[in-house]
């Protein structure tokens, strides 16, 4: 993996601007429009299997950030709040690169792409192992 600084920016068609509206759209929906999140209806995995599903927590999760309860986020789906920080970062990149003109670009090879999958699969499982644990 390599990261480098290219001089021209991606300017307004960076992905970071997109998760910027996209973020702030879902922020207004959950700060906002909180009685309709009680309506619902109910994980269909959850009411099947008994089990948490692999998202279960995120609903709640989002609503603690909202509120600010960073600590009550993480323990109702923490790879809920590790992509919100991942977001954040994409988002940061994209403001530092249309402010300074210059874009971080990272380059993976063909084979860290396999790796960077099965790091994403592993952390979804160790996601689902926390919220079975828990008893979410």
């Amino acid at each position: 993996m390599r990261v480098k600084v290219v001089k021209k920016g991606l300017g307004w068609s960076d992905p970071g601007w997109s998760l910027l509206v996209v973020g702030l759209v879902a922020w207004a929906a959950v700060v906002f429009l909180r009685p309709v999140l009680a309506l619902l209806p109910r994980c269909p995995f959850h009411a099947i299997t008994g089990l948490p599903c692999p998202t279960c927590g995120v609903t709640r999760a989002a609503l603690a950030l909202a509120r600010g309860d960073v600590s009550a986020a993480l323990g109702l789906q923490p790879l809920f709040v590790l992509a919100g920080c991942a977001a954040l970062g994409v988002i940061l990149r994209a403001i530092c690169a249309t402010a300074t003109g210059n874009y971080i670009k990272v380059e993976m090879v063909p084979n860290e792409h396999v790796w960077v999958r099965h790091a994403l699969l592993g952390m979804i499982a160790l996601n689902w192992l926390y919220l079975l644990l828990m008893g979410c």
